[in-house]
């Protein structure tokens, strides 16, 4: 298709026509909205928020009839799972250091980087601080895990004071208030996409909407200062073919959204994730509709044992397995590294 830019202006809007026209309806309804609306809107709390959809790259097979048909049909079977090795050692696991932070090395989980970063610079009560130690701990965790998914797909996280600087992404941020404040009415106040969000303290809260994923966190206050963190899916990734970490915040972990797509189109497909885990644990597996991210589609659990396990399990629909939101949530409270992800065409 030619560049905008190389063609008259009067010829432009005929030729987008004609390239959609190629697609499948519903492939070029996502892809039209993509293409002139980057930016979305949505009124919270009394004023206009300008935010970025959770995009997520379709198949051209994916036609009307499988997206509304396939997704009313879909079901998944018991999963199976193969125990590779019972030993967790963060060590042996590929995943990635902060590139803020680089001399803590690999850490999942907050407390791990805390403890490190006291060594480095213990309290004094003037140049250093607790919150600041809260503060880079939440930072050195989730810059790793952003270039881990960055890999595959596109992720955005901050974490900060959500007093003073405050903690914003291009989609959601933390009201500006001050620690005791709060700390004492037991909740942070979050604008997202989807409405004012209340999150309590040192908890978690998932953000899903019609069209965007995200999440936030509210952490631990110092009296003026507390810790805010927040995450938005820009895109989703179809496959995972190197580690990414679920972050570990003070015990909360977040889930992973992930495409769970076939290269093409079938009845029949089995998806296959190996997960490492550093204790017995049950995963939360939930589908999502990806023309309407909050409409579950199906859902399931699976018990994962310490170590590294592969899972698999098979999808099937008629007249096809159609591409859905694989949301993936370990338990609180583990440290949990997604090490591949594939959907395989089952012949």
């Amino acid at each position: 298709m030619p560049v905008p830019s190389q063609v008259p202006r009067e010829l432009v809007p005929r030729l987008y026509a004609a390239y959609l026209a190629r697609l499948p309806r519903y492939s070029a309804i996502r892809y039209f909205e993509d293409l002139v609306a980057p930016v979305r809107e949505a009124v919270v709390a009394g004023r206009v928020l300008r935010y970025h959809p959770t995009q997520l790259p379709l198949a051209r097979w994916a036609s009307p009839r499988i997206m509304t048909e396939g997704v009313r049909n879909f079901s998944f079977g018991r999963p199976e799972i193969r125990l590779i090795t019972a030993e967790f050692d963060i060590r042996r696991i590929n995943i990635e250091v902060s590139p803020i932070f680089p001399r803590l090395g690999k850490v999942l989980a907050t407390e791990d980087a805390v403890e490190k970063l006291r060594q480095e610079a213990p309290v004094d009560r003037t140049e250093v601080v607790e919150w600041m130690h809260d503060s880079a701990s939440a930072t050195a965790v989730m810059s790793a895990r952003e270039v881990e998914y960055n890999k595959h797909s596109q992720v955005e996280t901050r974490s900060s004071d959500g007093y003073i600087p405050g903690v914003r992404l291009s989609s959601l941020s933390f009201e500006r208030v001050r620690g005791y404040e709060y700390w004492s009415r037991g909740y942070a106040r979050a604008f997202t996409p989807i409405g004012t969000v209340n999150v309590p303290r040192m908890s978690l809260r998932t953000i899903v909407g019609r069209d965007f994923l995200g999440w936030a966190f509210a952490g631990p206050q110092y009296w003026i200062q507390w810790t805010g963190v927040l995450a938005e899916l820009r895109r989703l990734a179809d496959r995972v073919t190197s580690p990414v970490g679920f972050p570990n915040l003070w015990g909360r972990v977040p889930p992973f959204w992930l495409l769970q797509q076939p290269s093409r189109e079938t009845q029949r497909a089995e998806v296959v994730m190996v997960i490492d885990s550093d204790r017995d644990q049950r995963l939360r597996v939930v589908f999502r509709d990806p023309s309407d991210y909050t409409r579950v589609v199906d859902a399931g659990e699976i018990d994962v044992p310490r170590g590294r396990s592969e899972v698999r399990f098979v999808v099937a629909s008629y007249p096809a397995v159609p591409p859905v939101v694989n949301e993936v949530k370990p338990e609180d409270n583990t440290r949990t590294v997604l090490n591949r992800f594939e959907t395989r065409v089952v012949s």
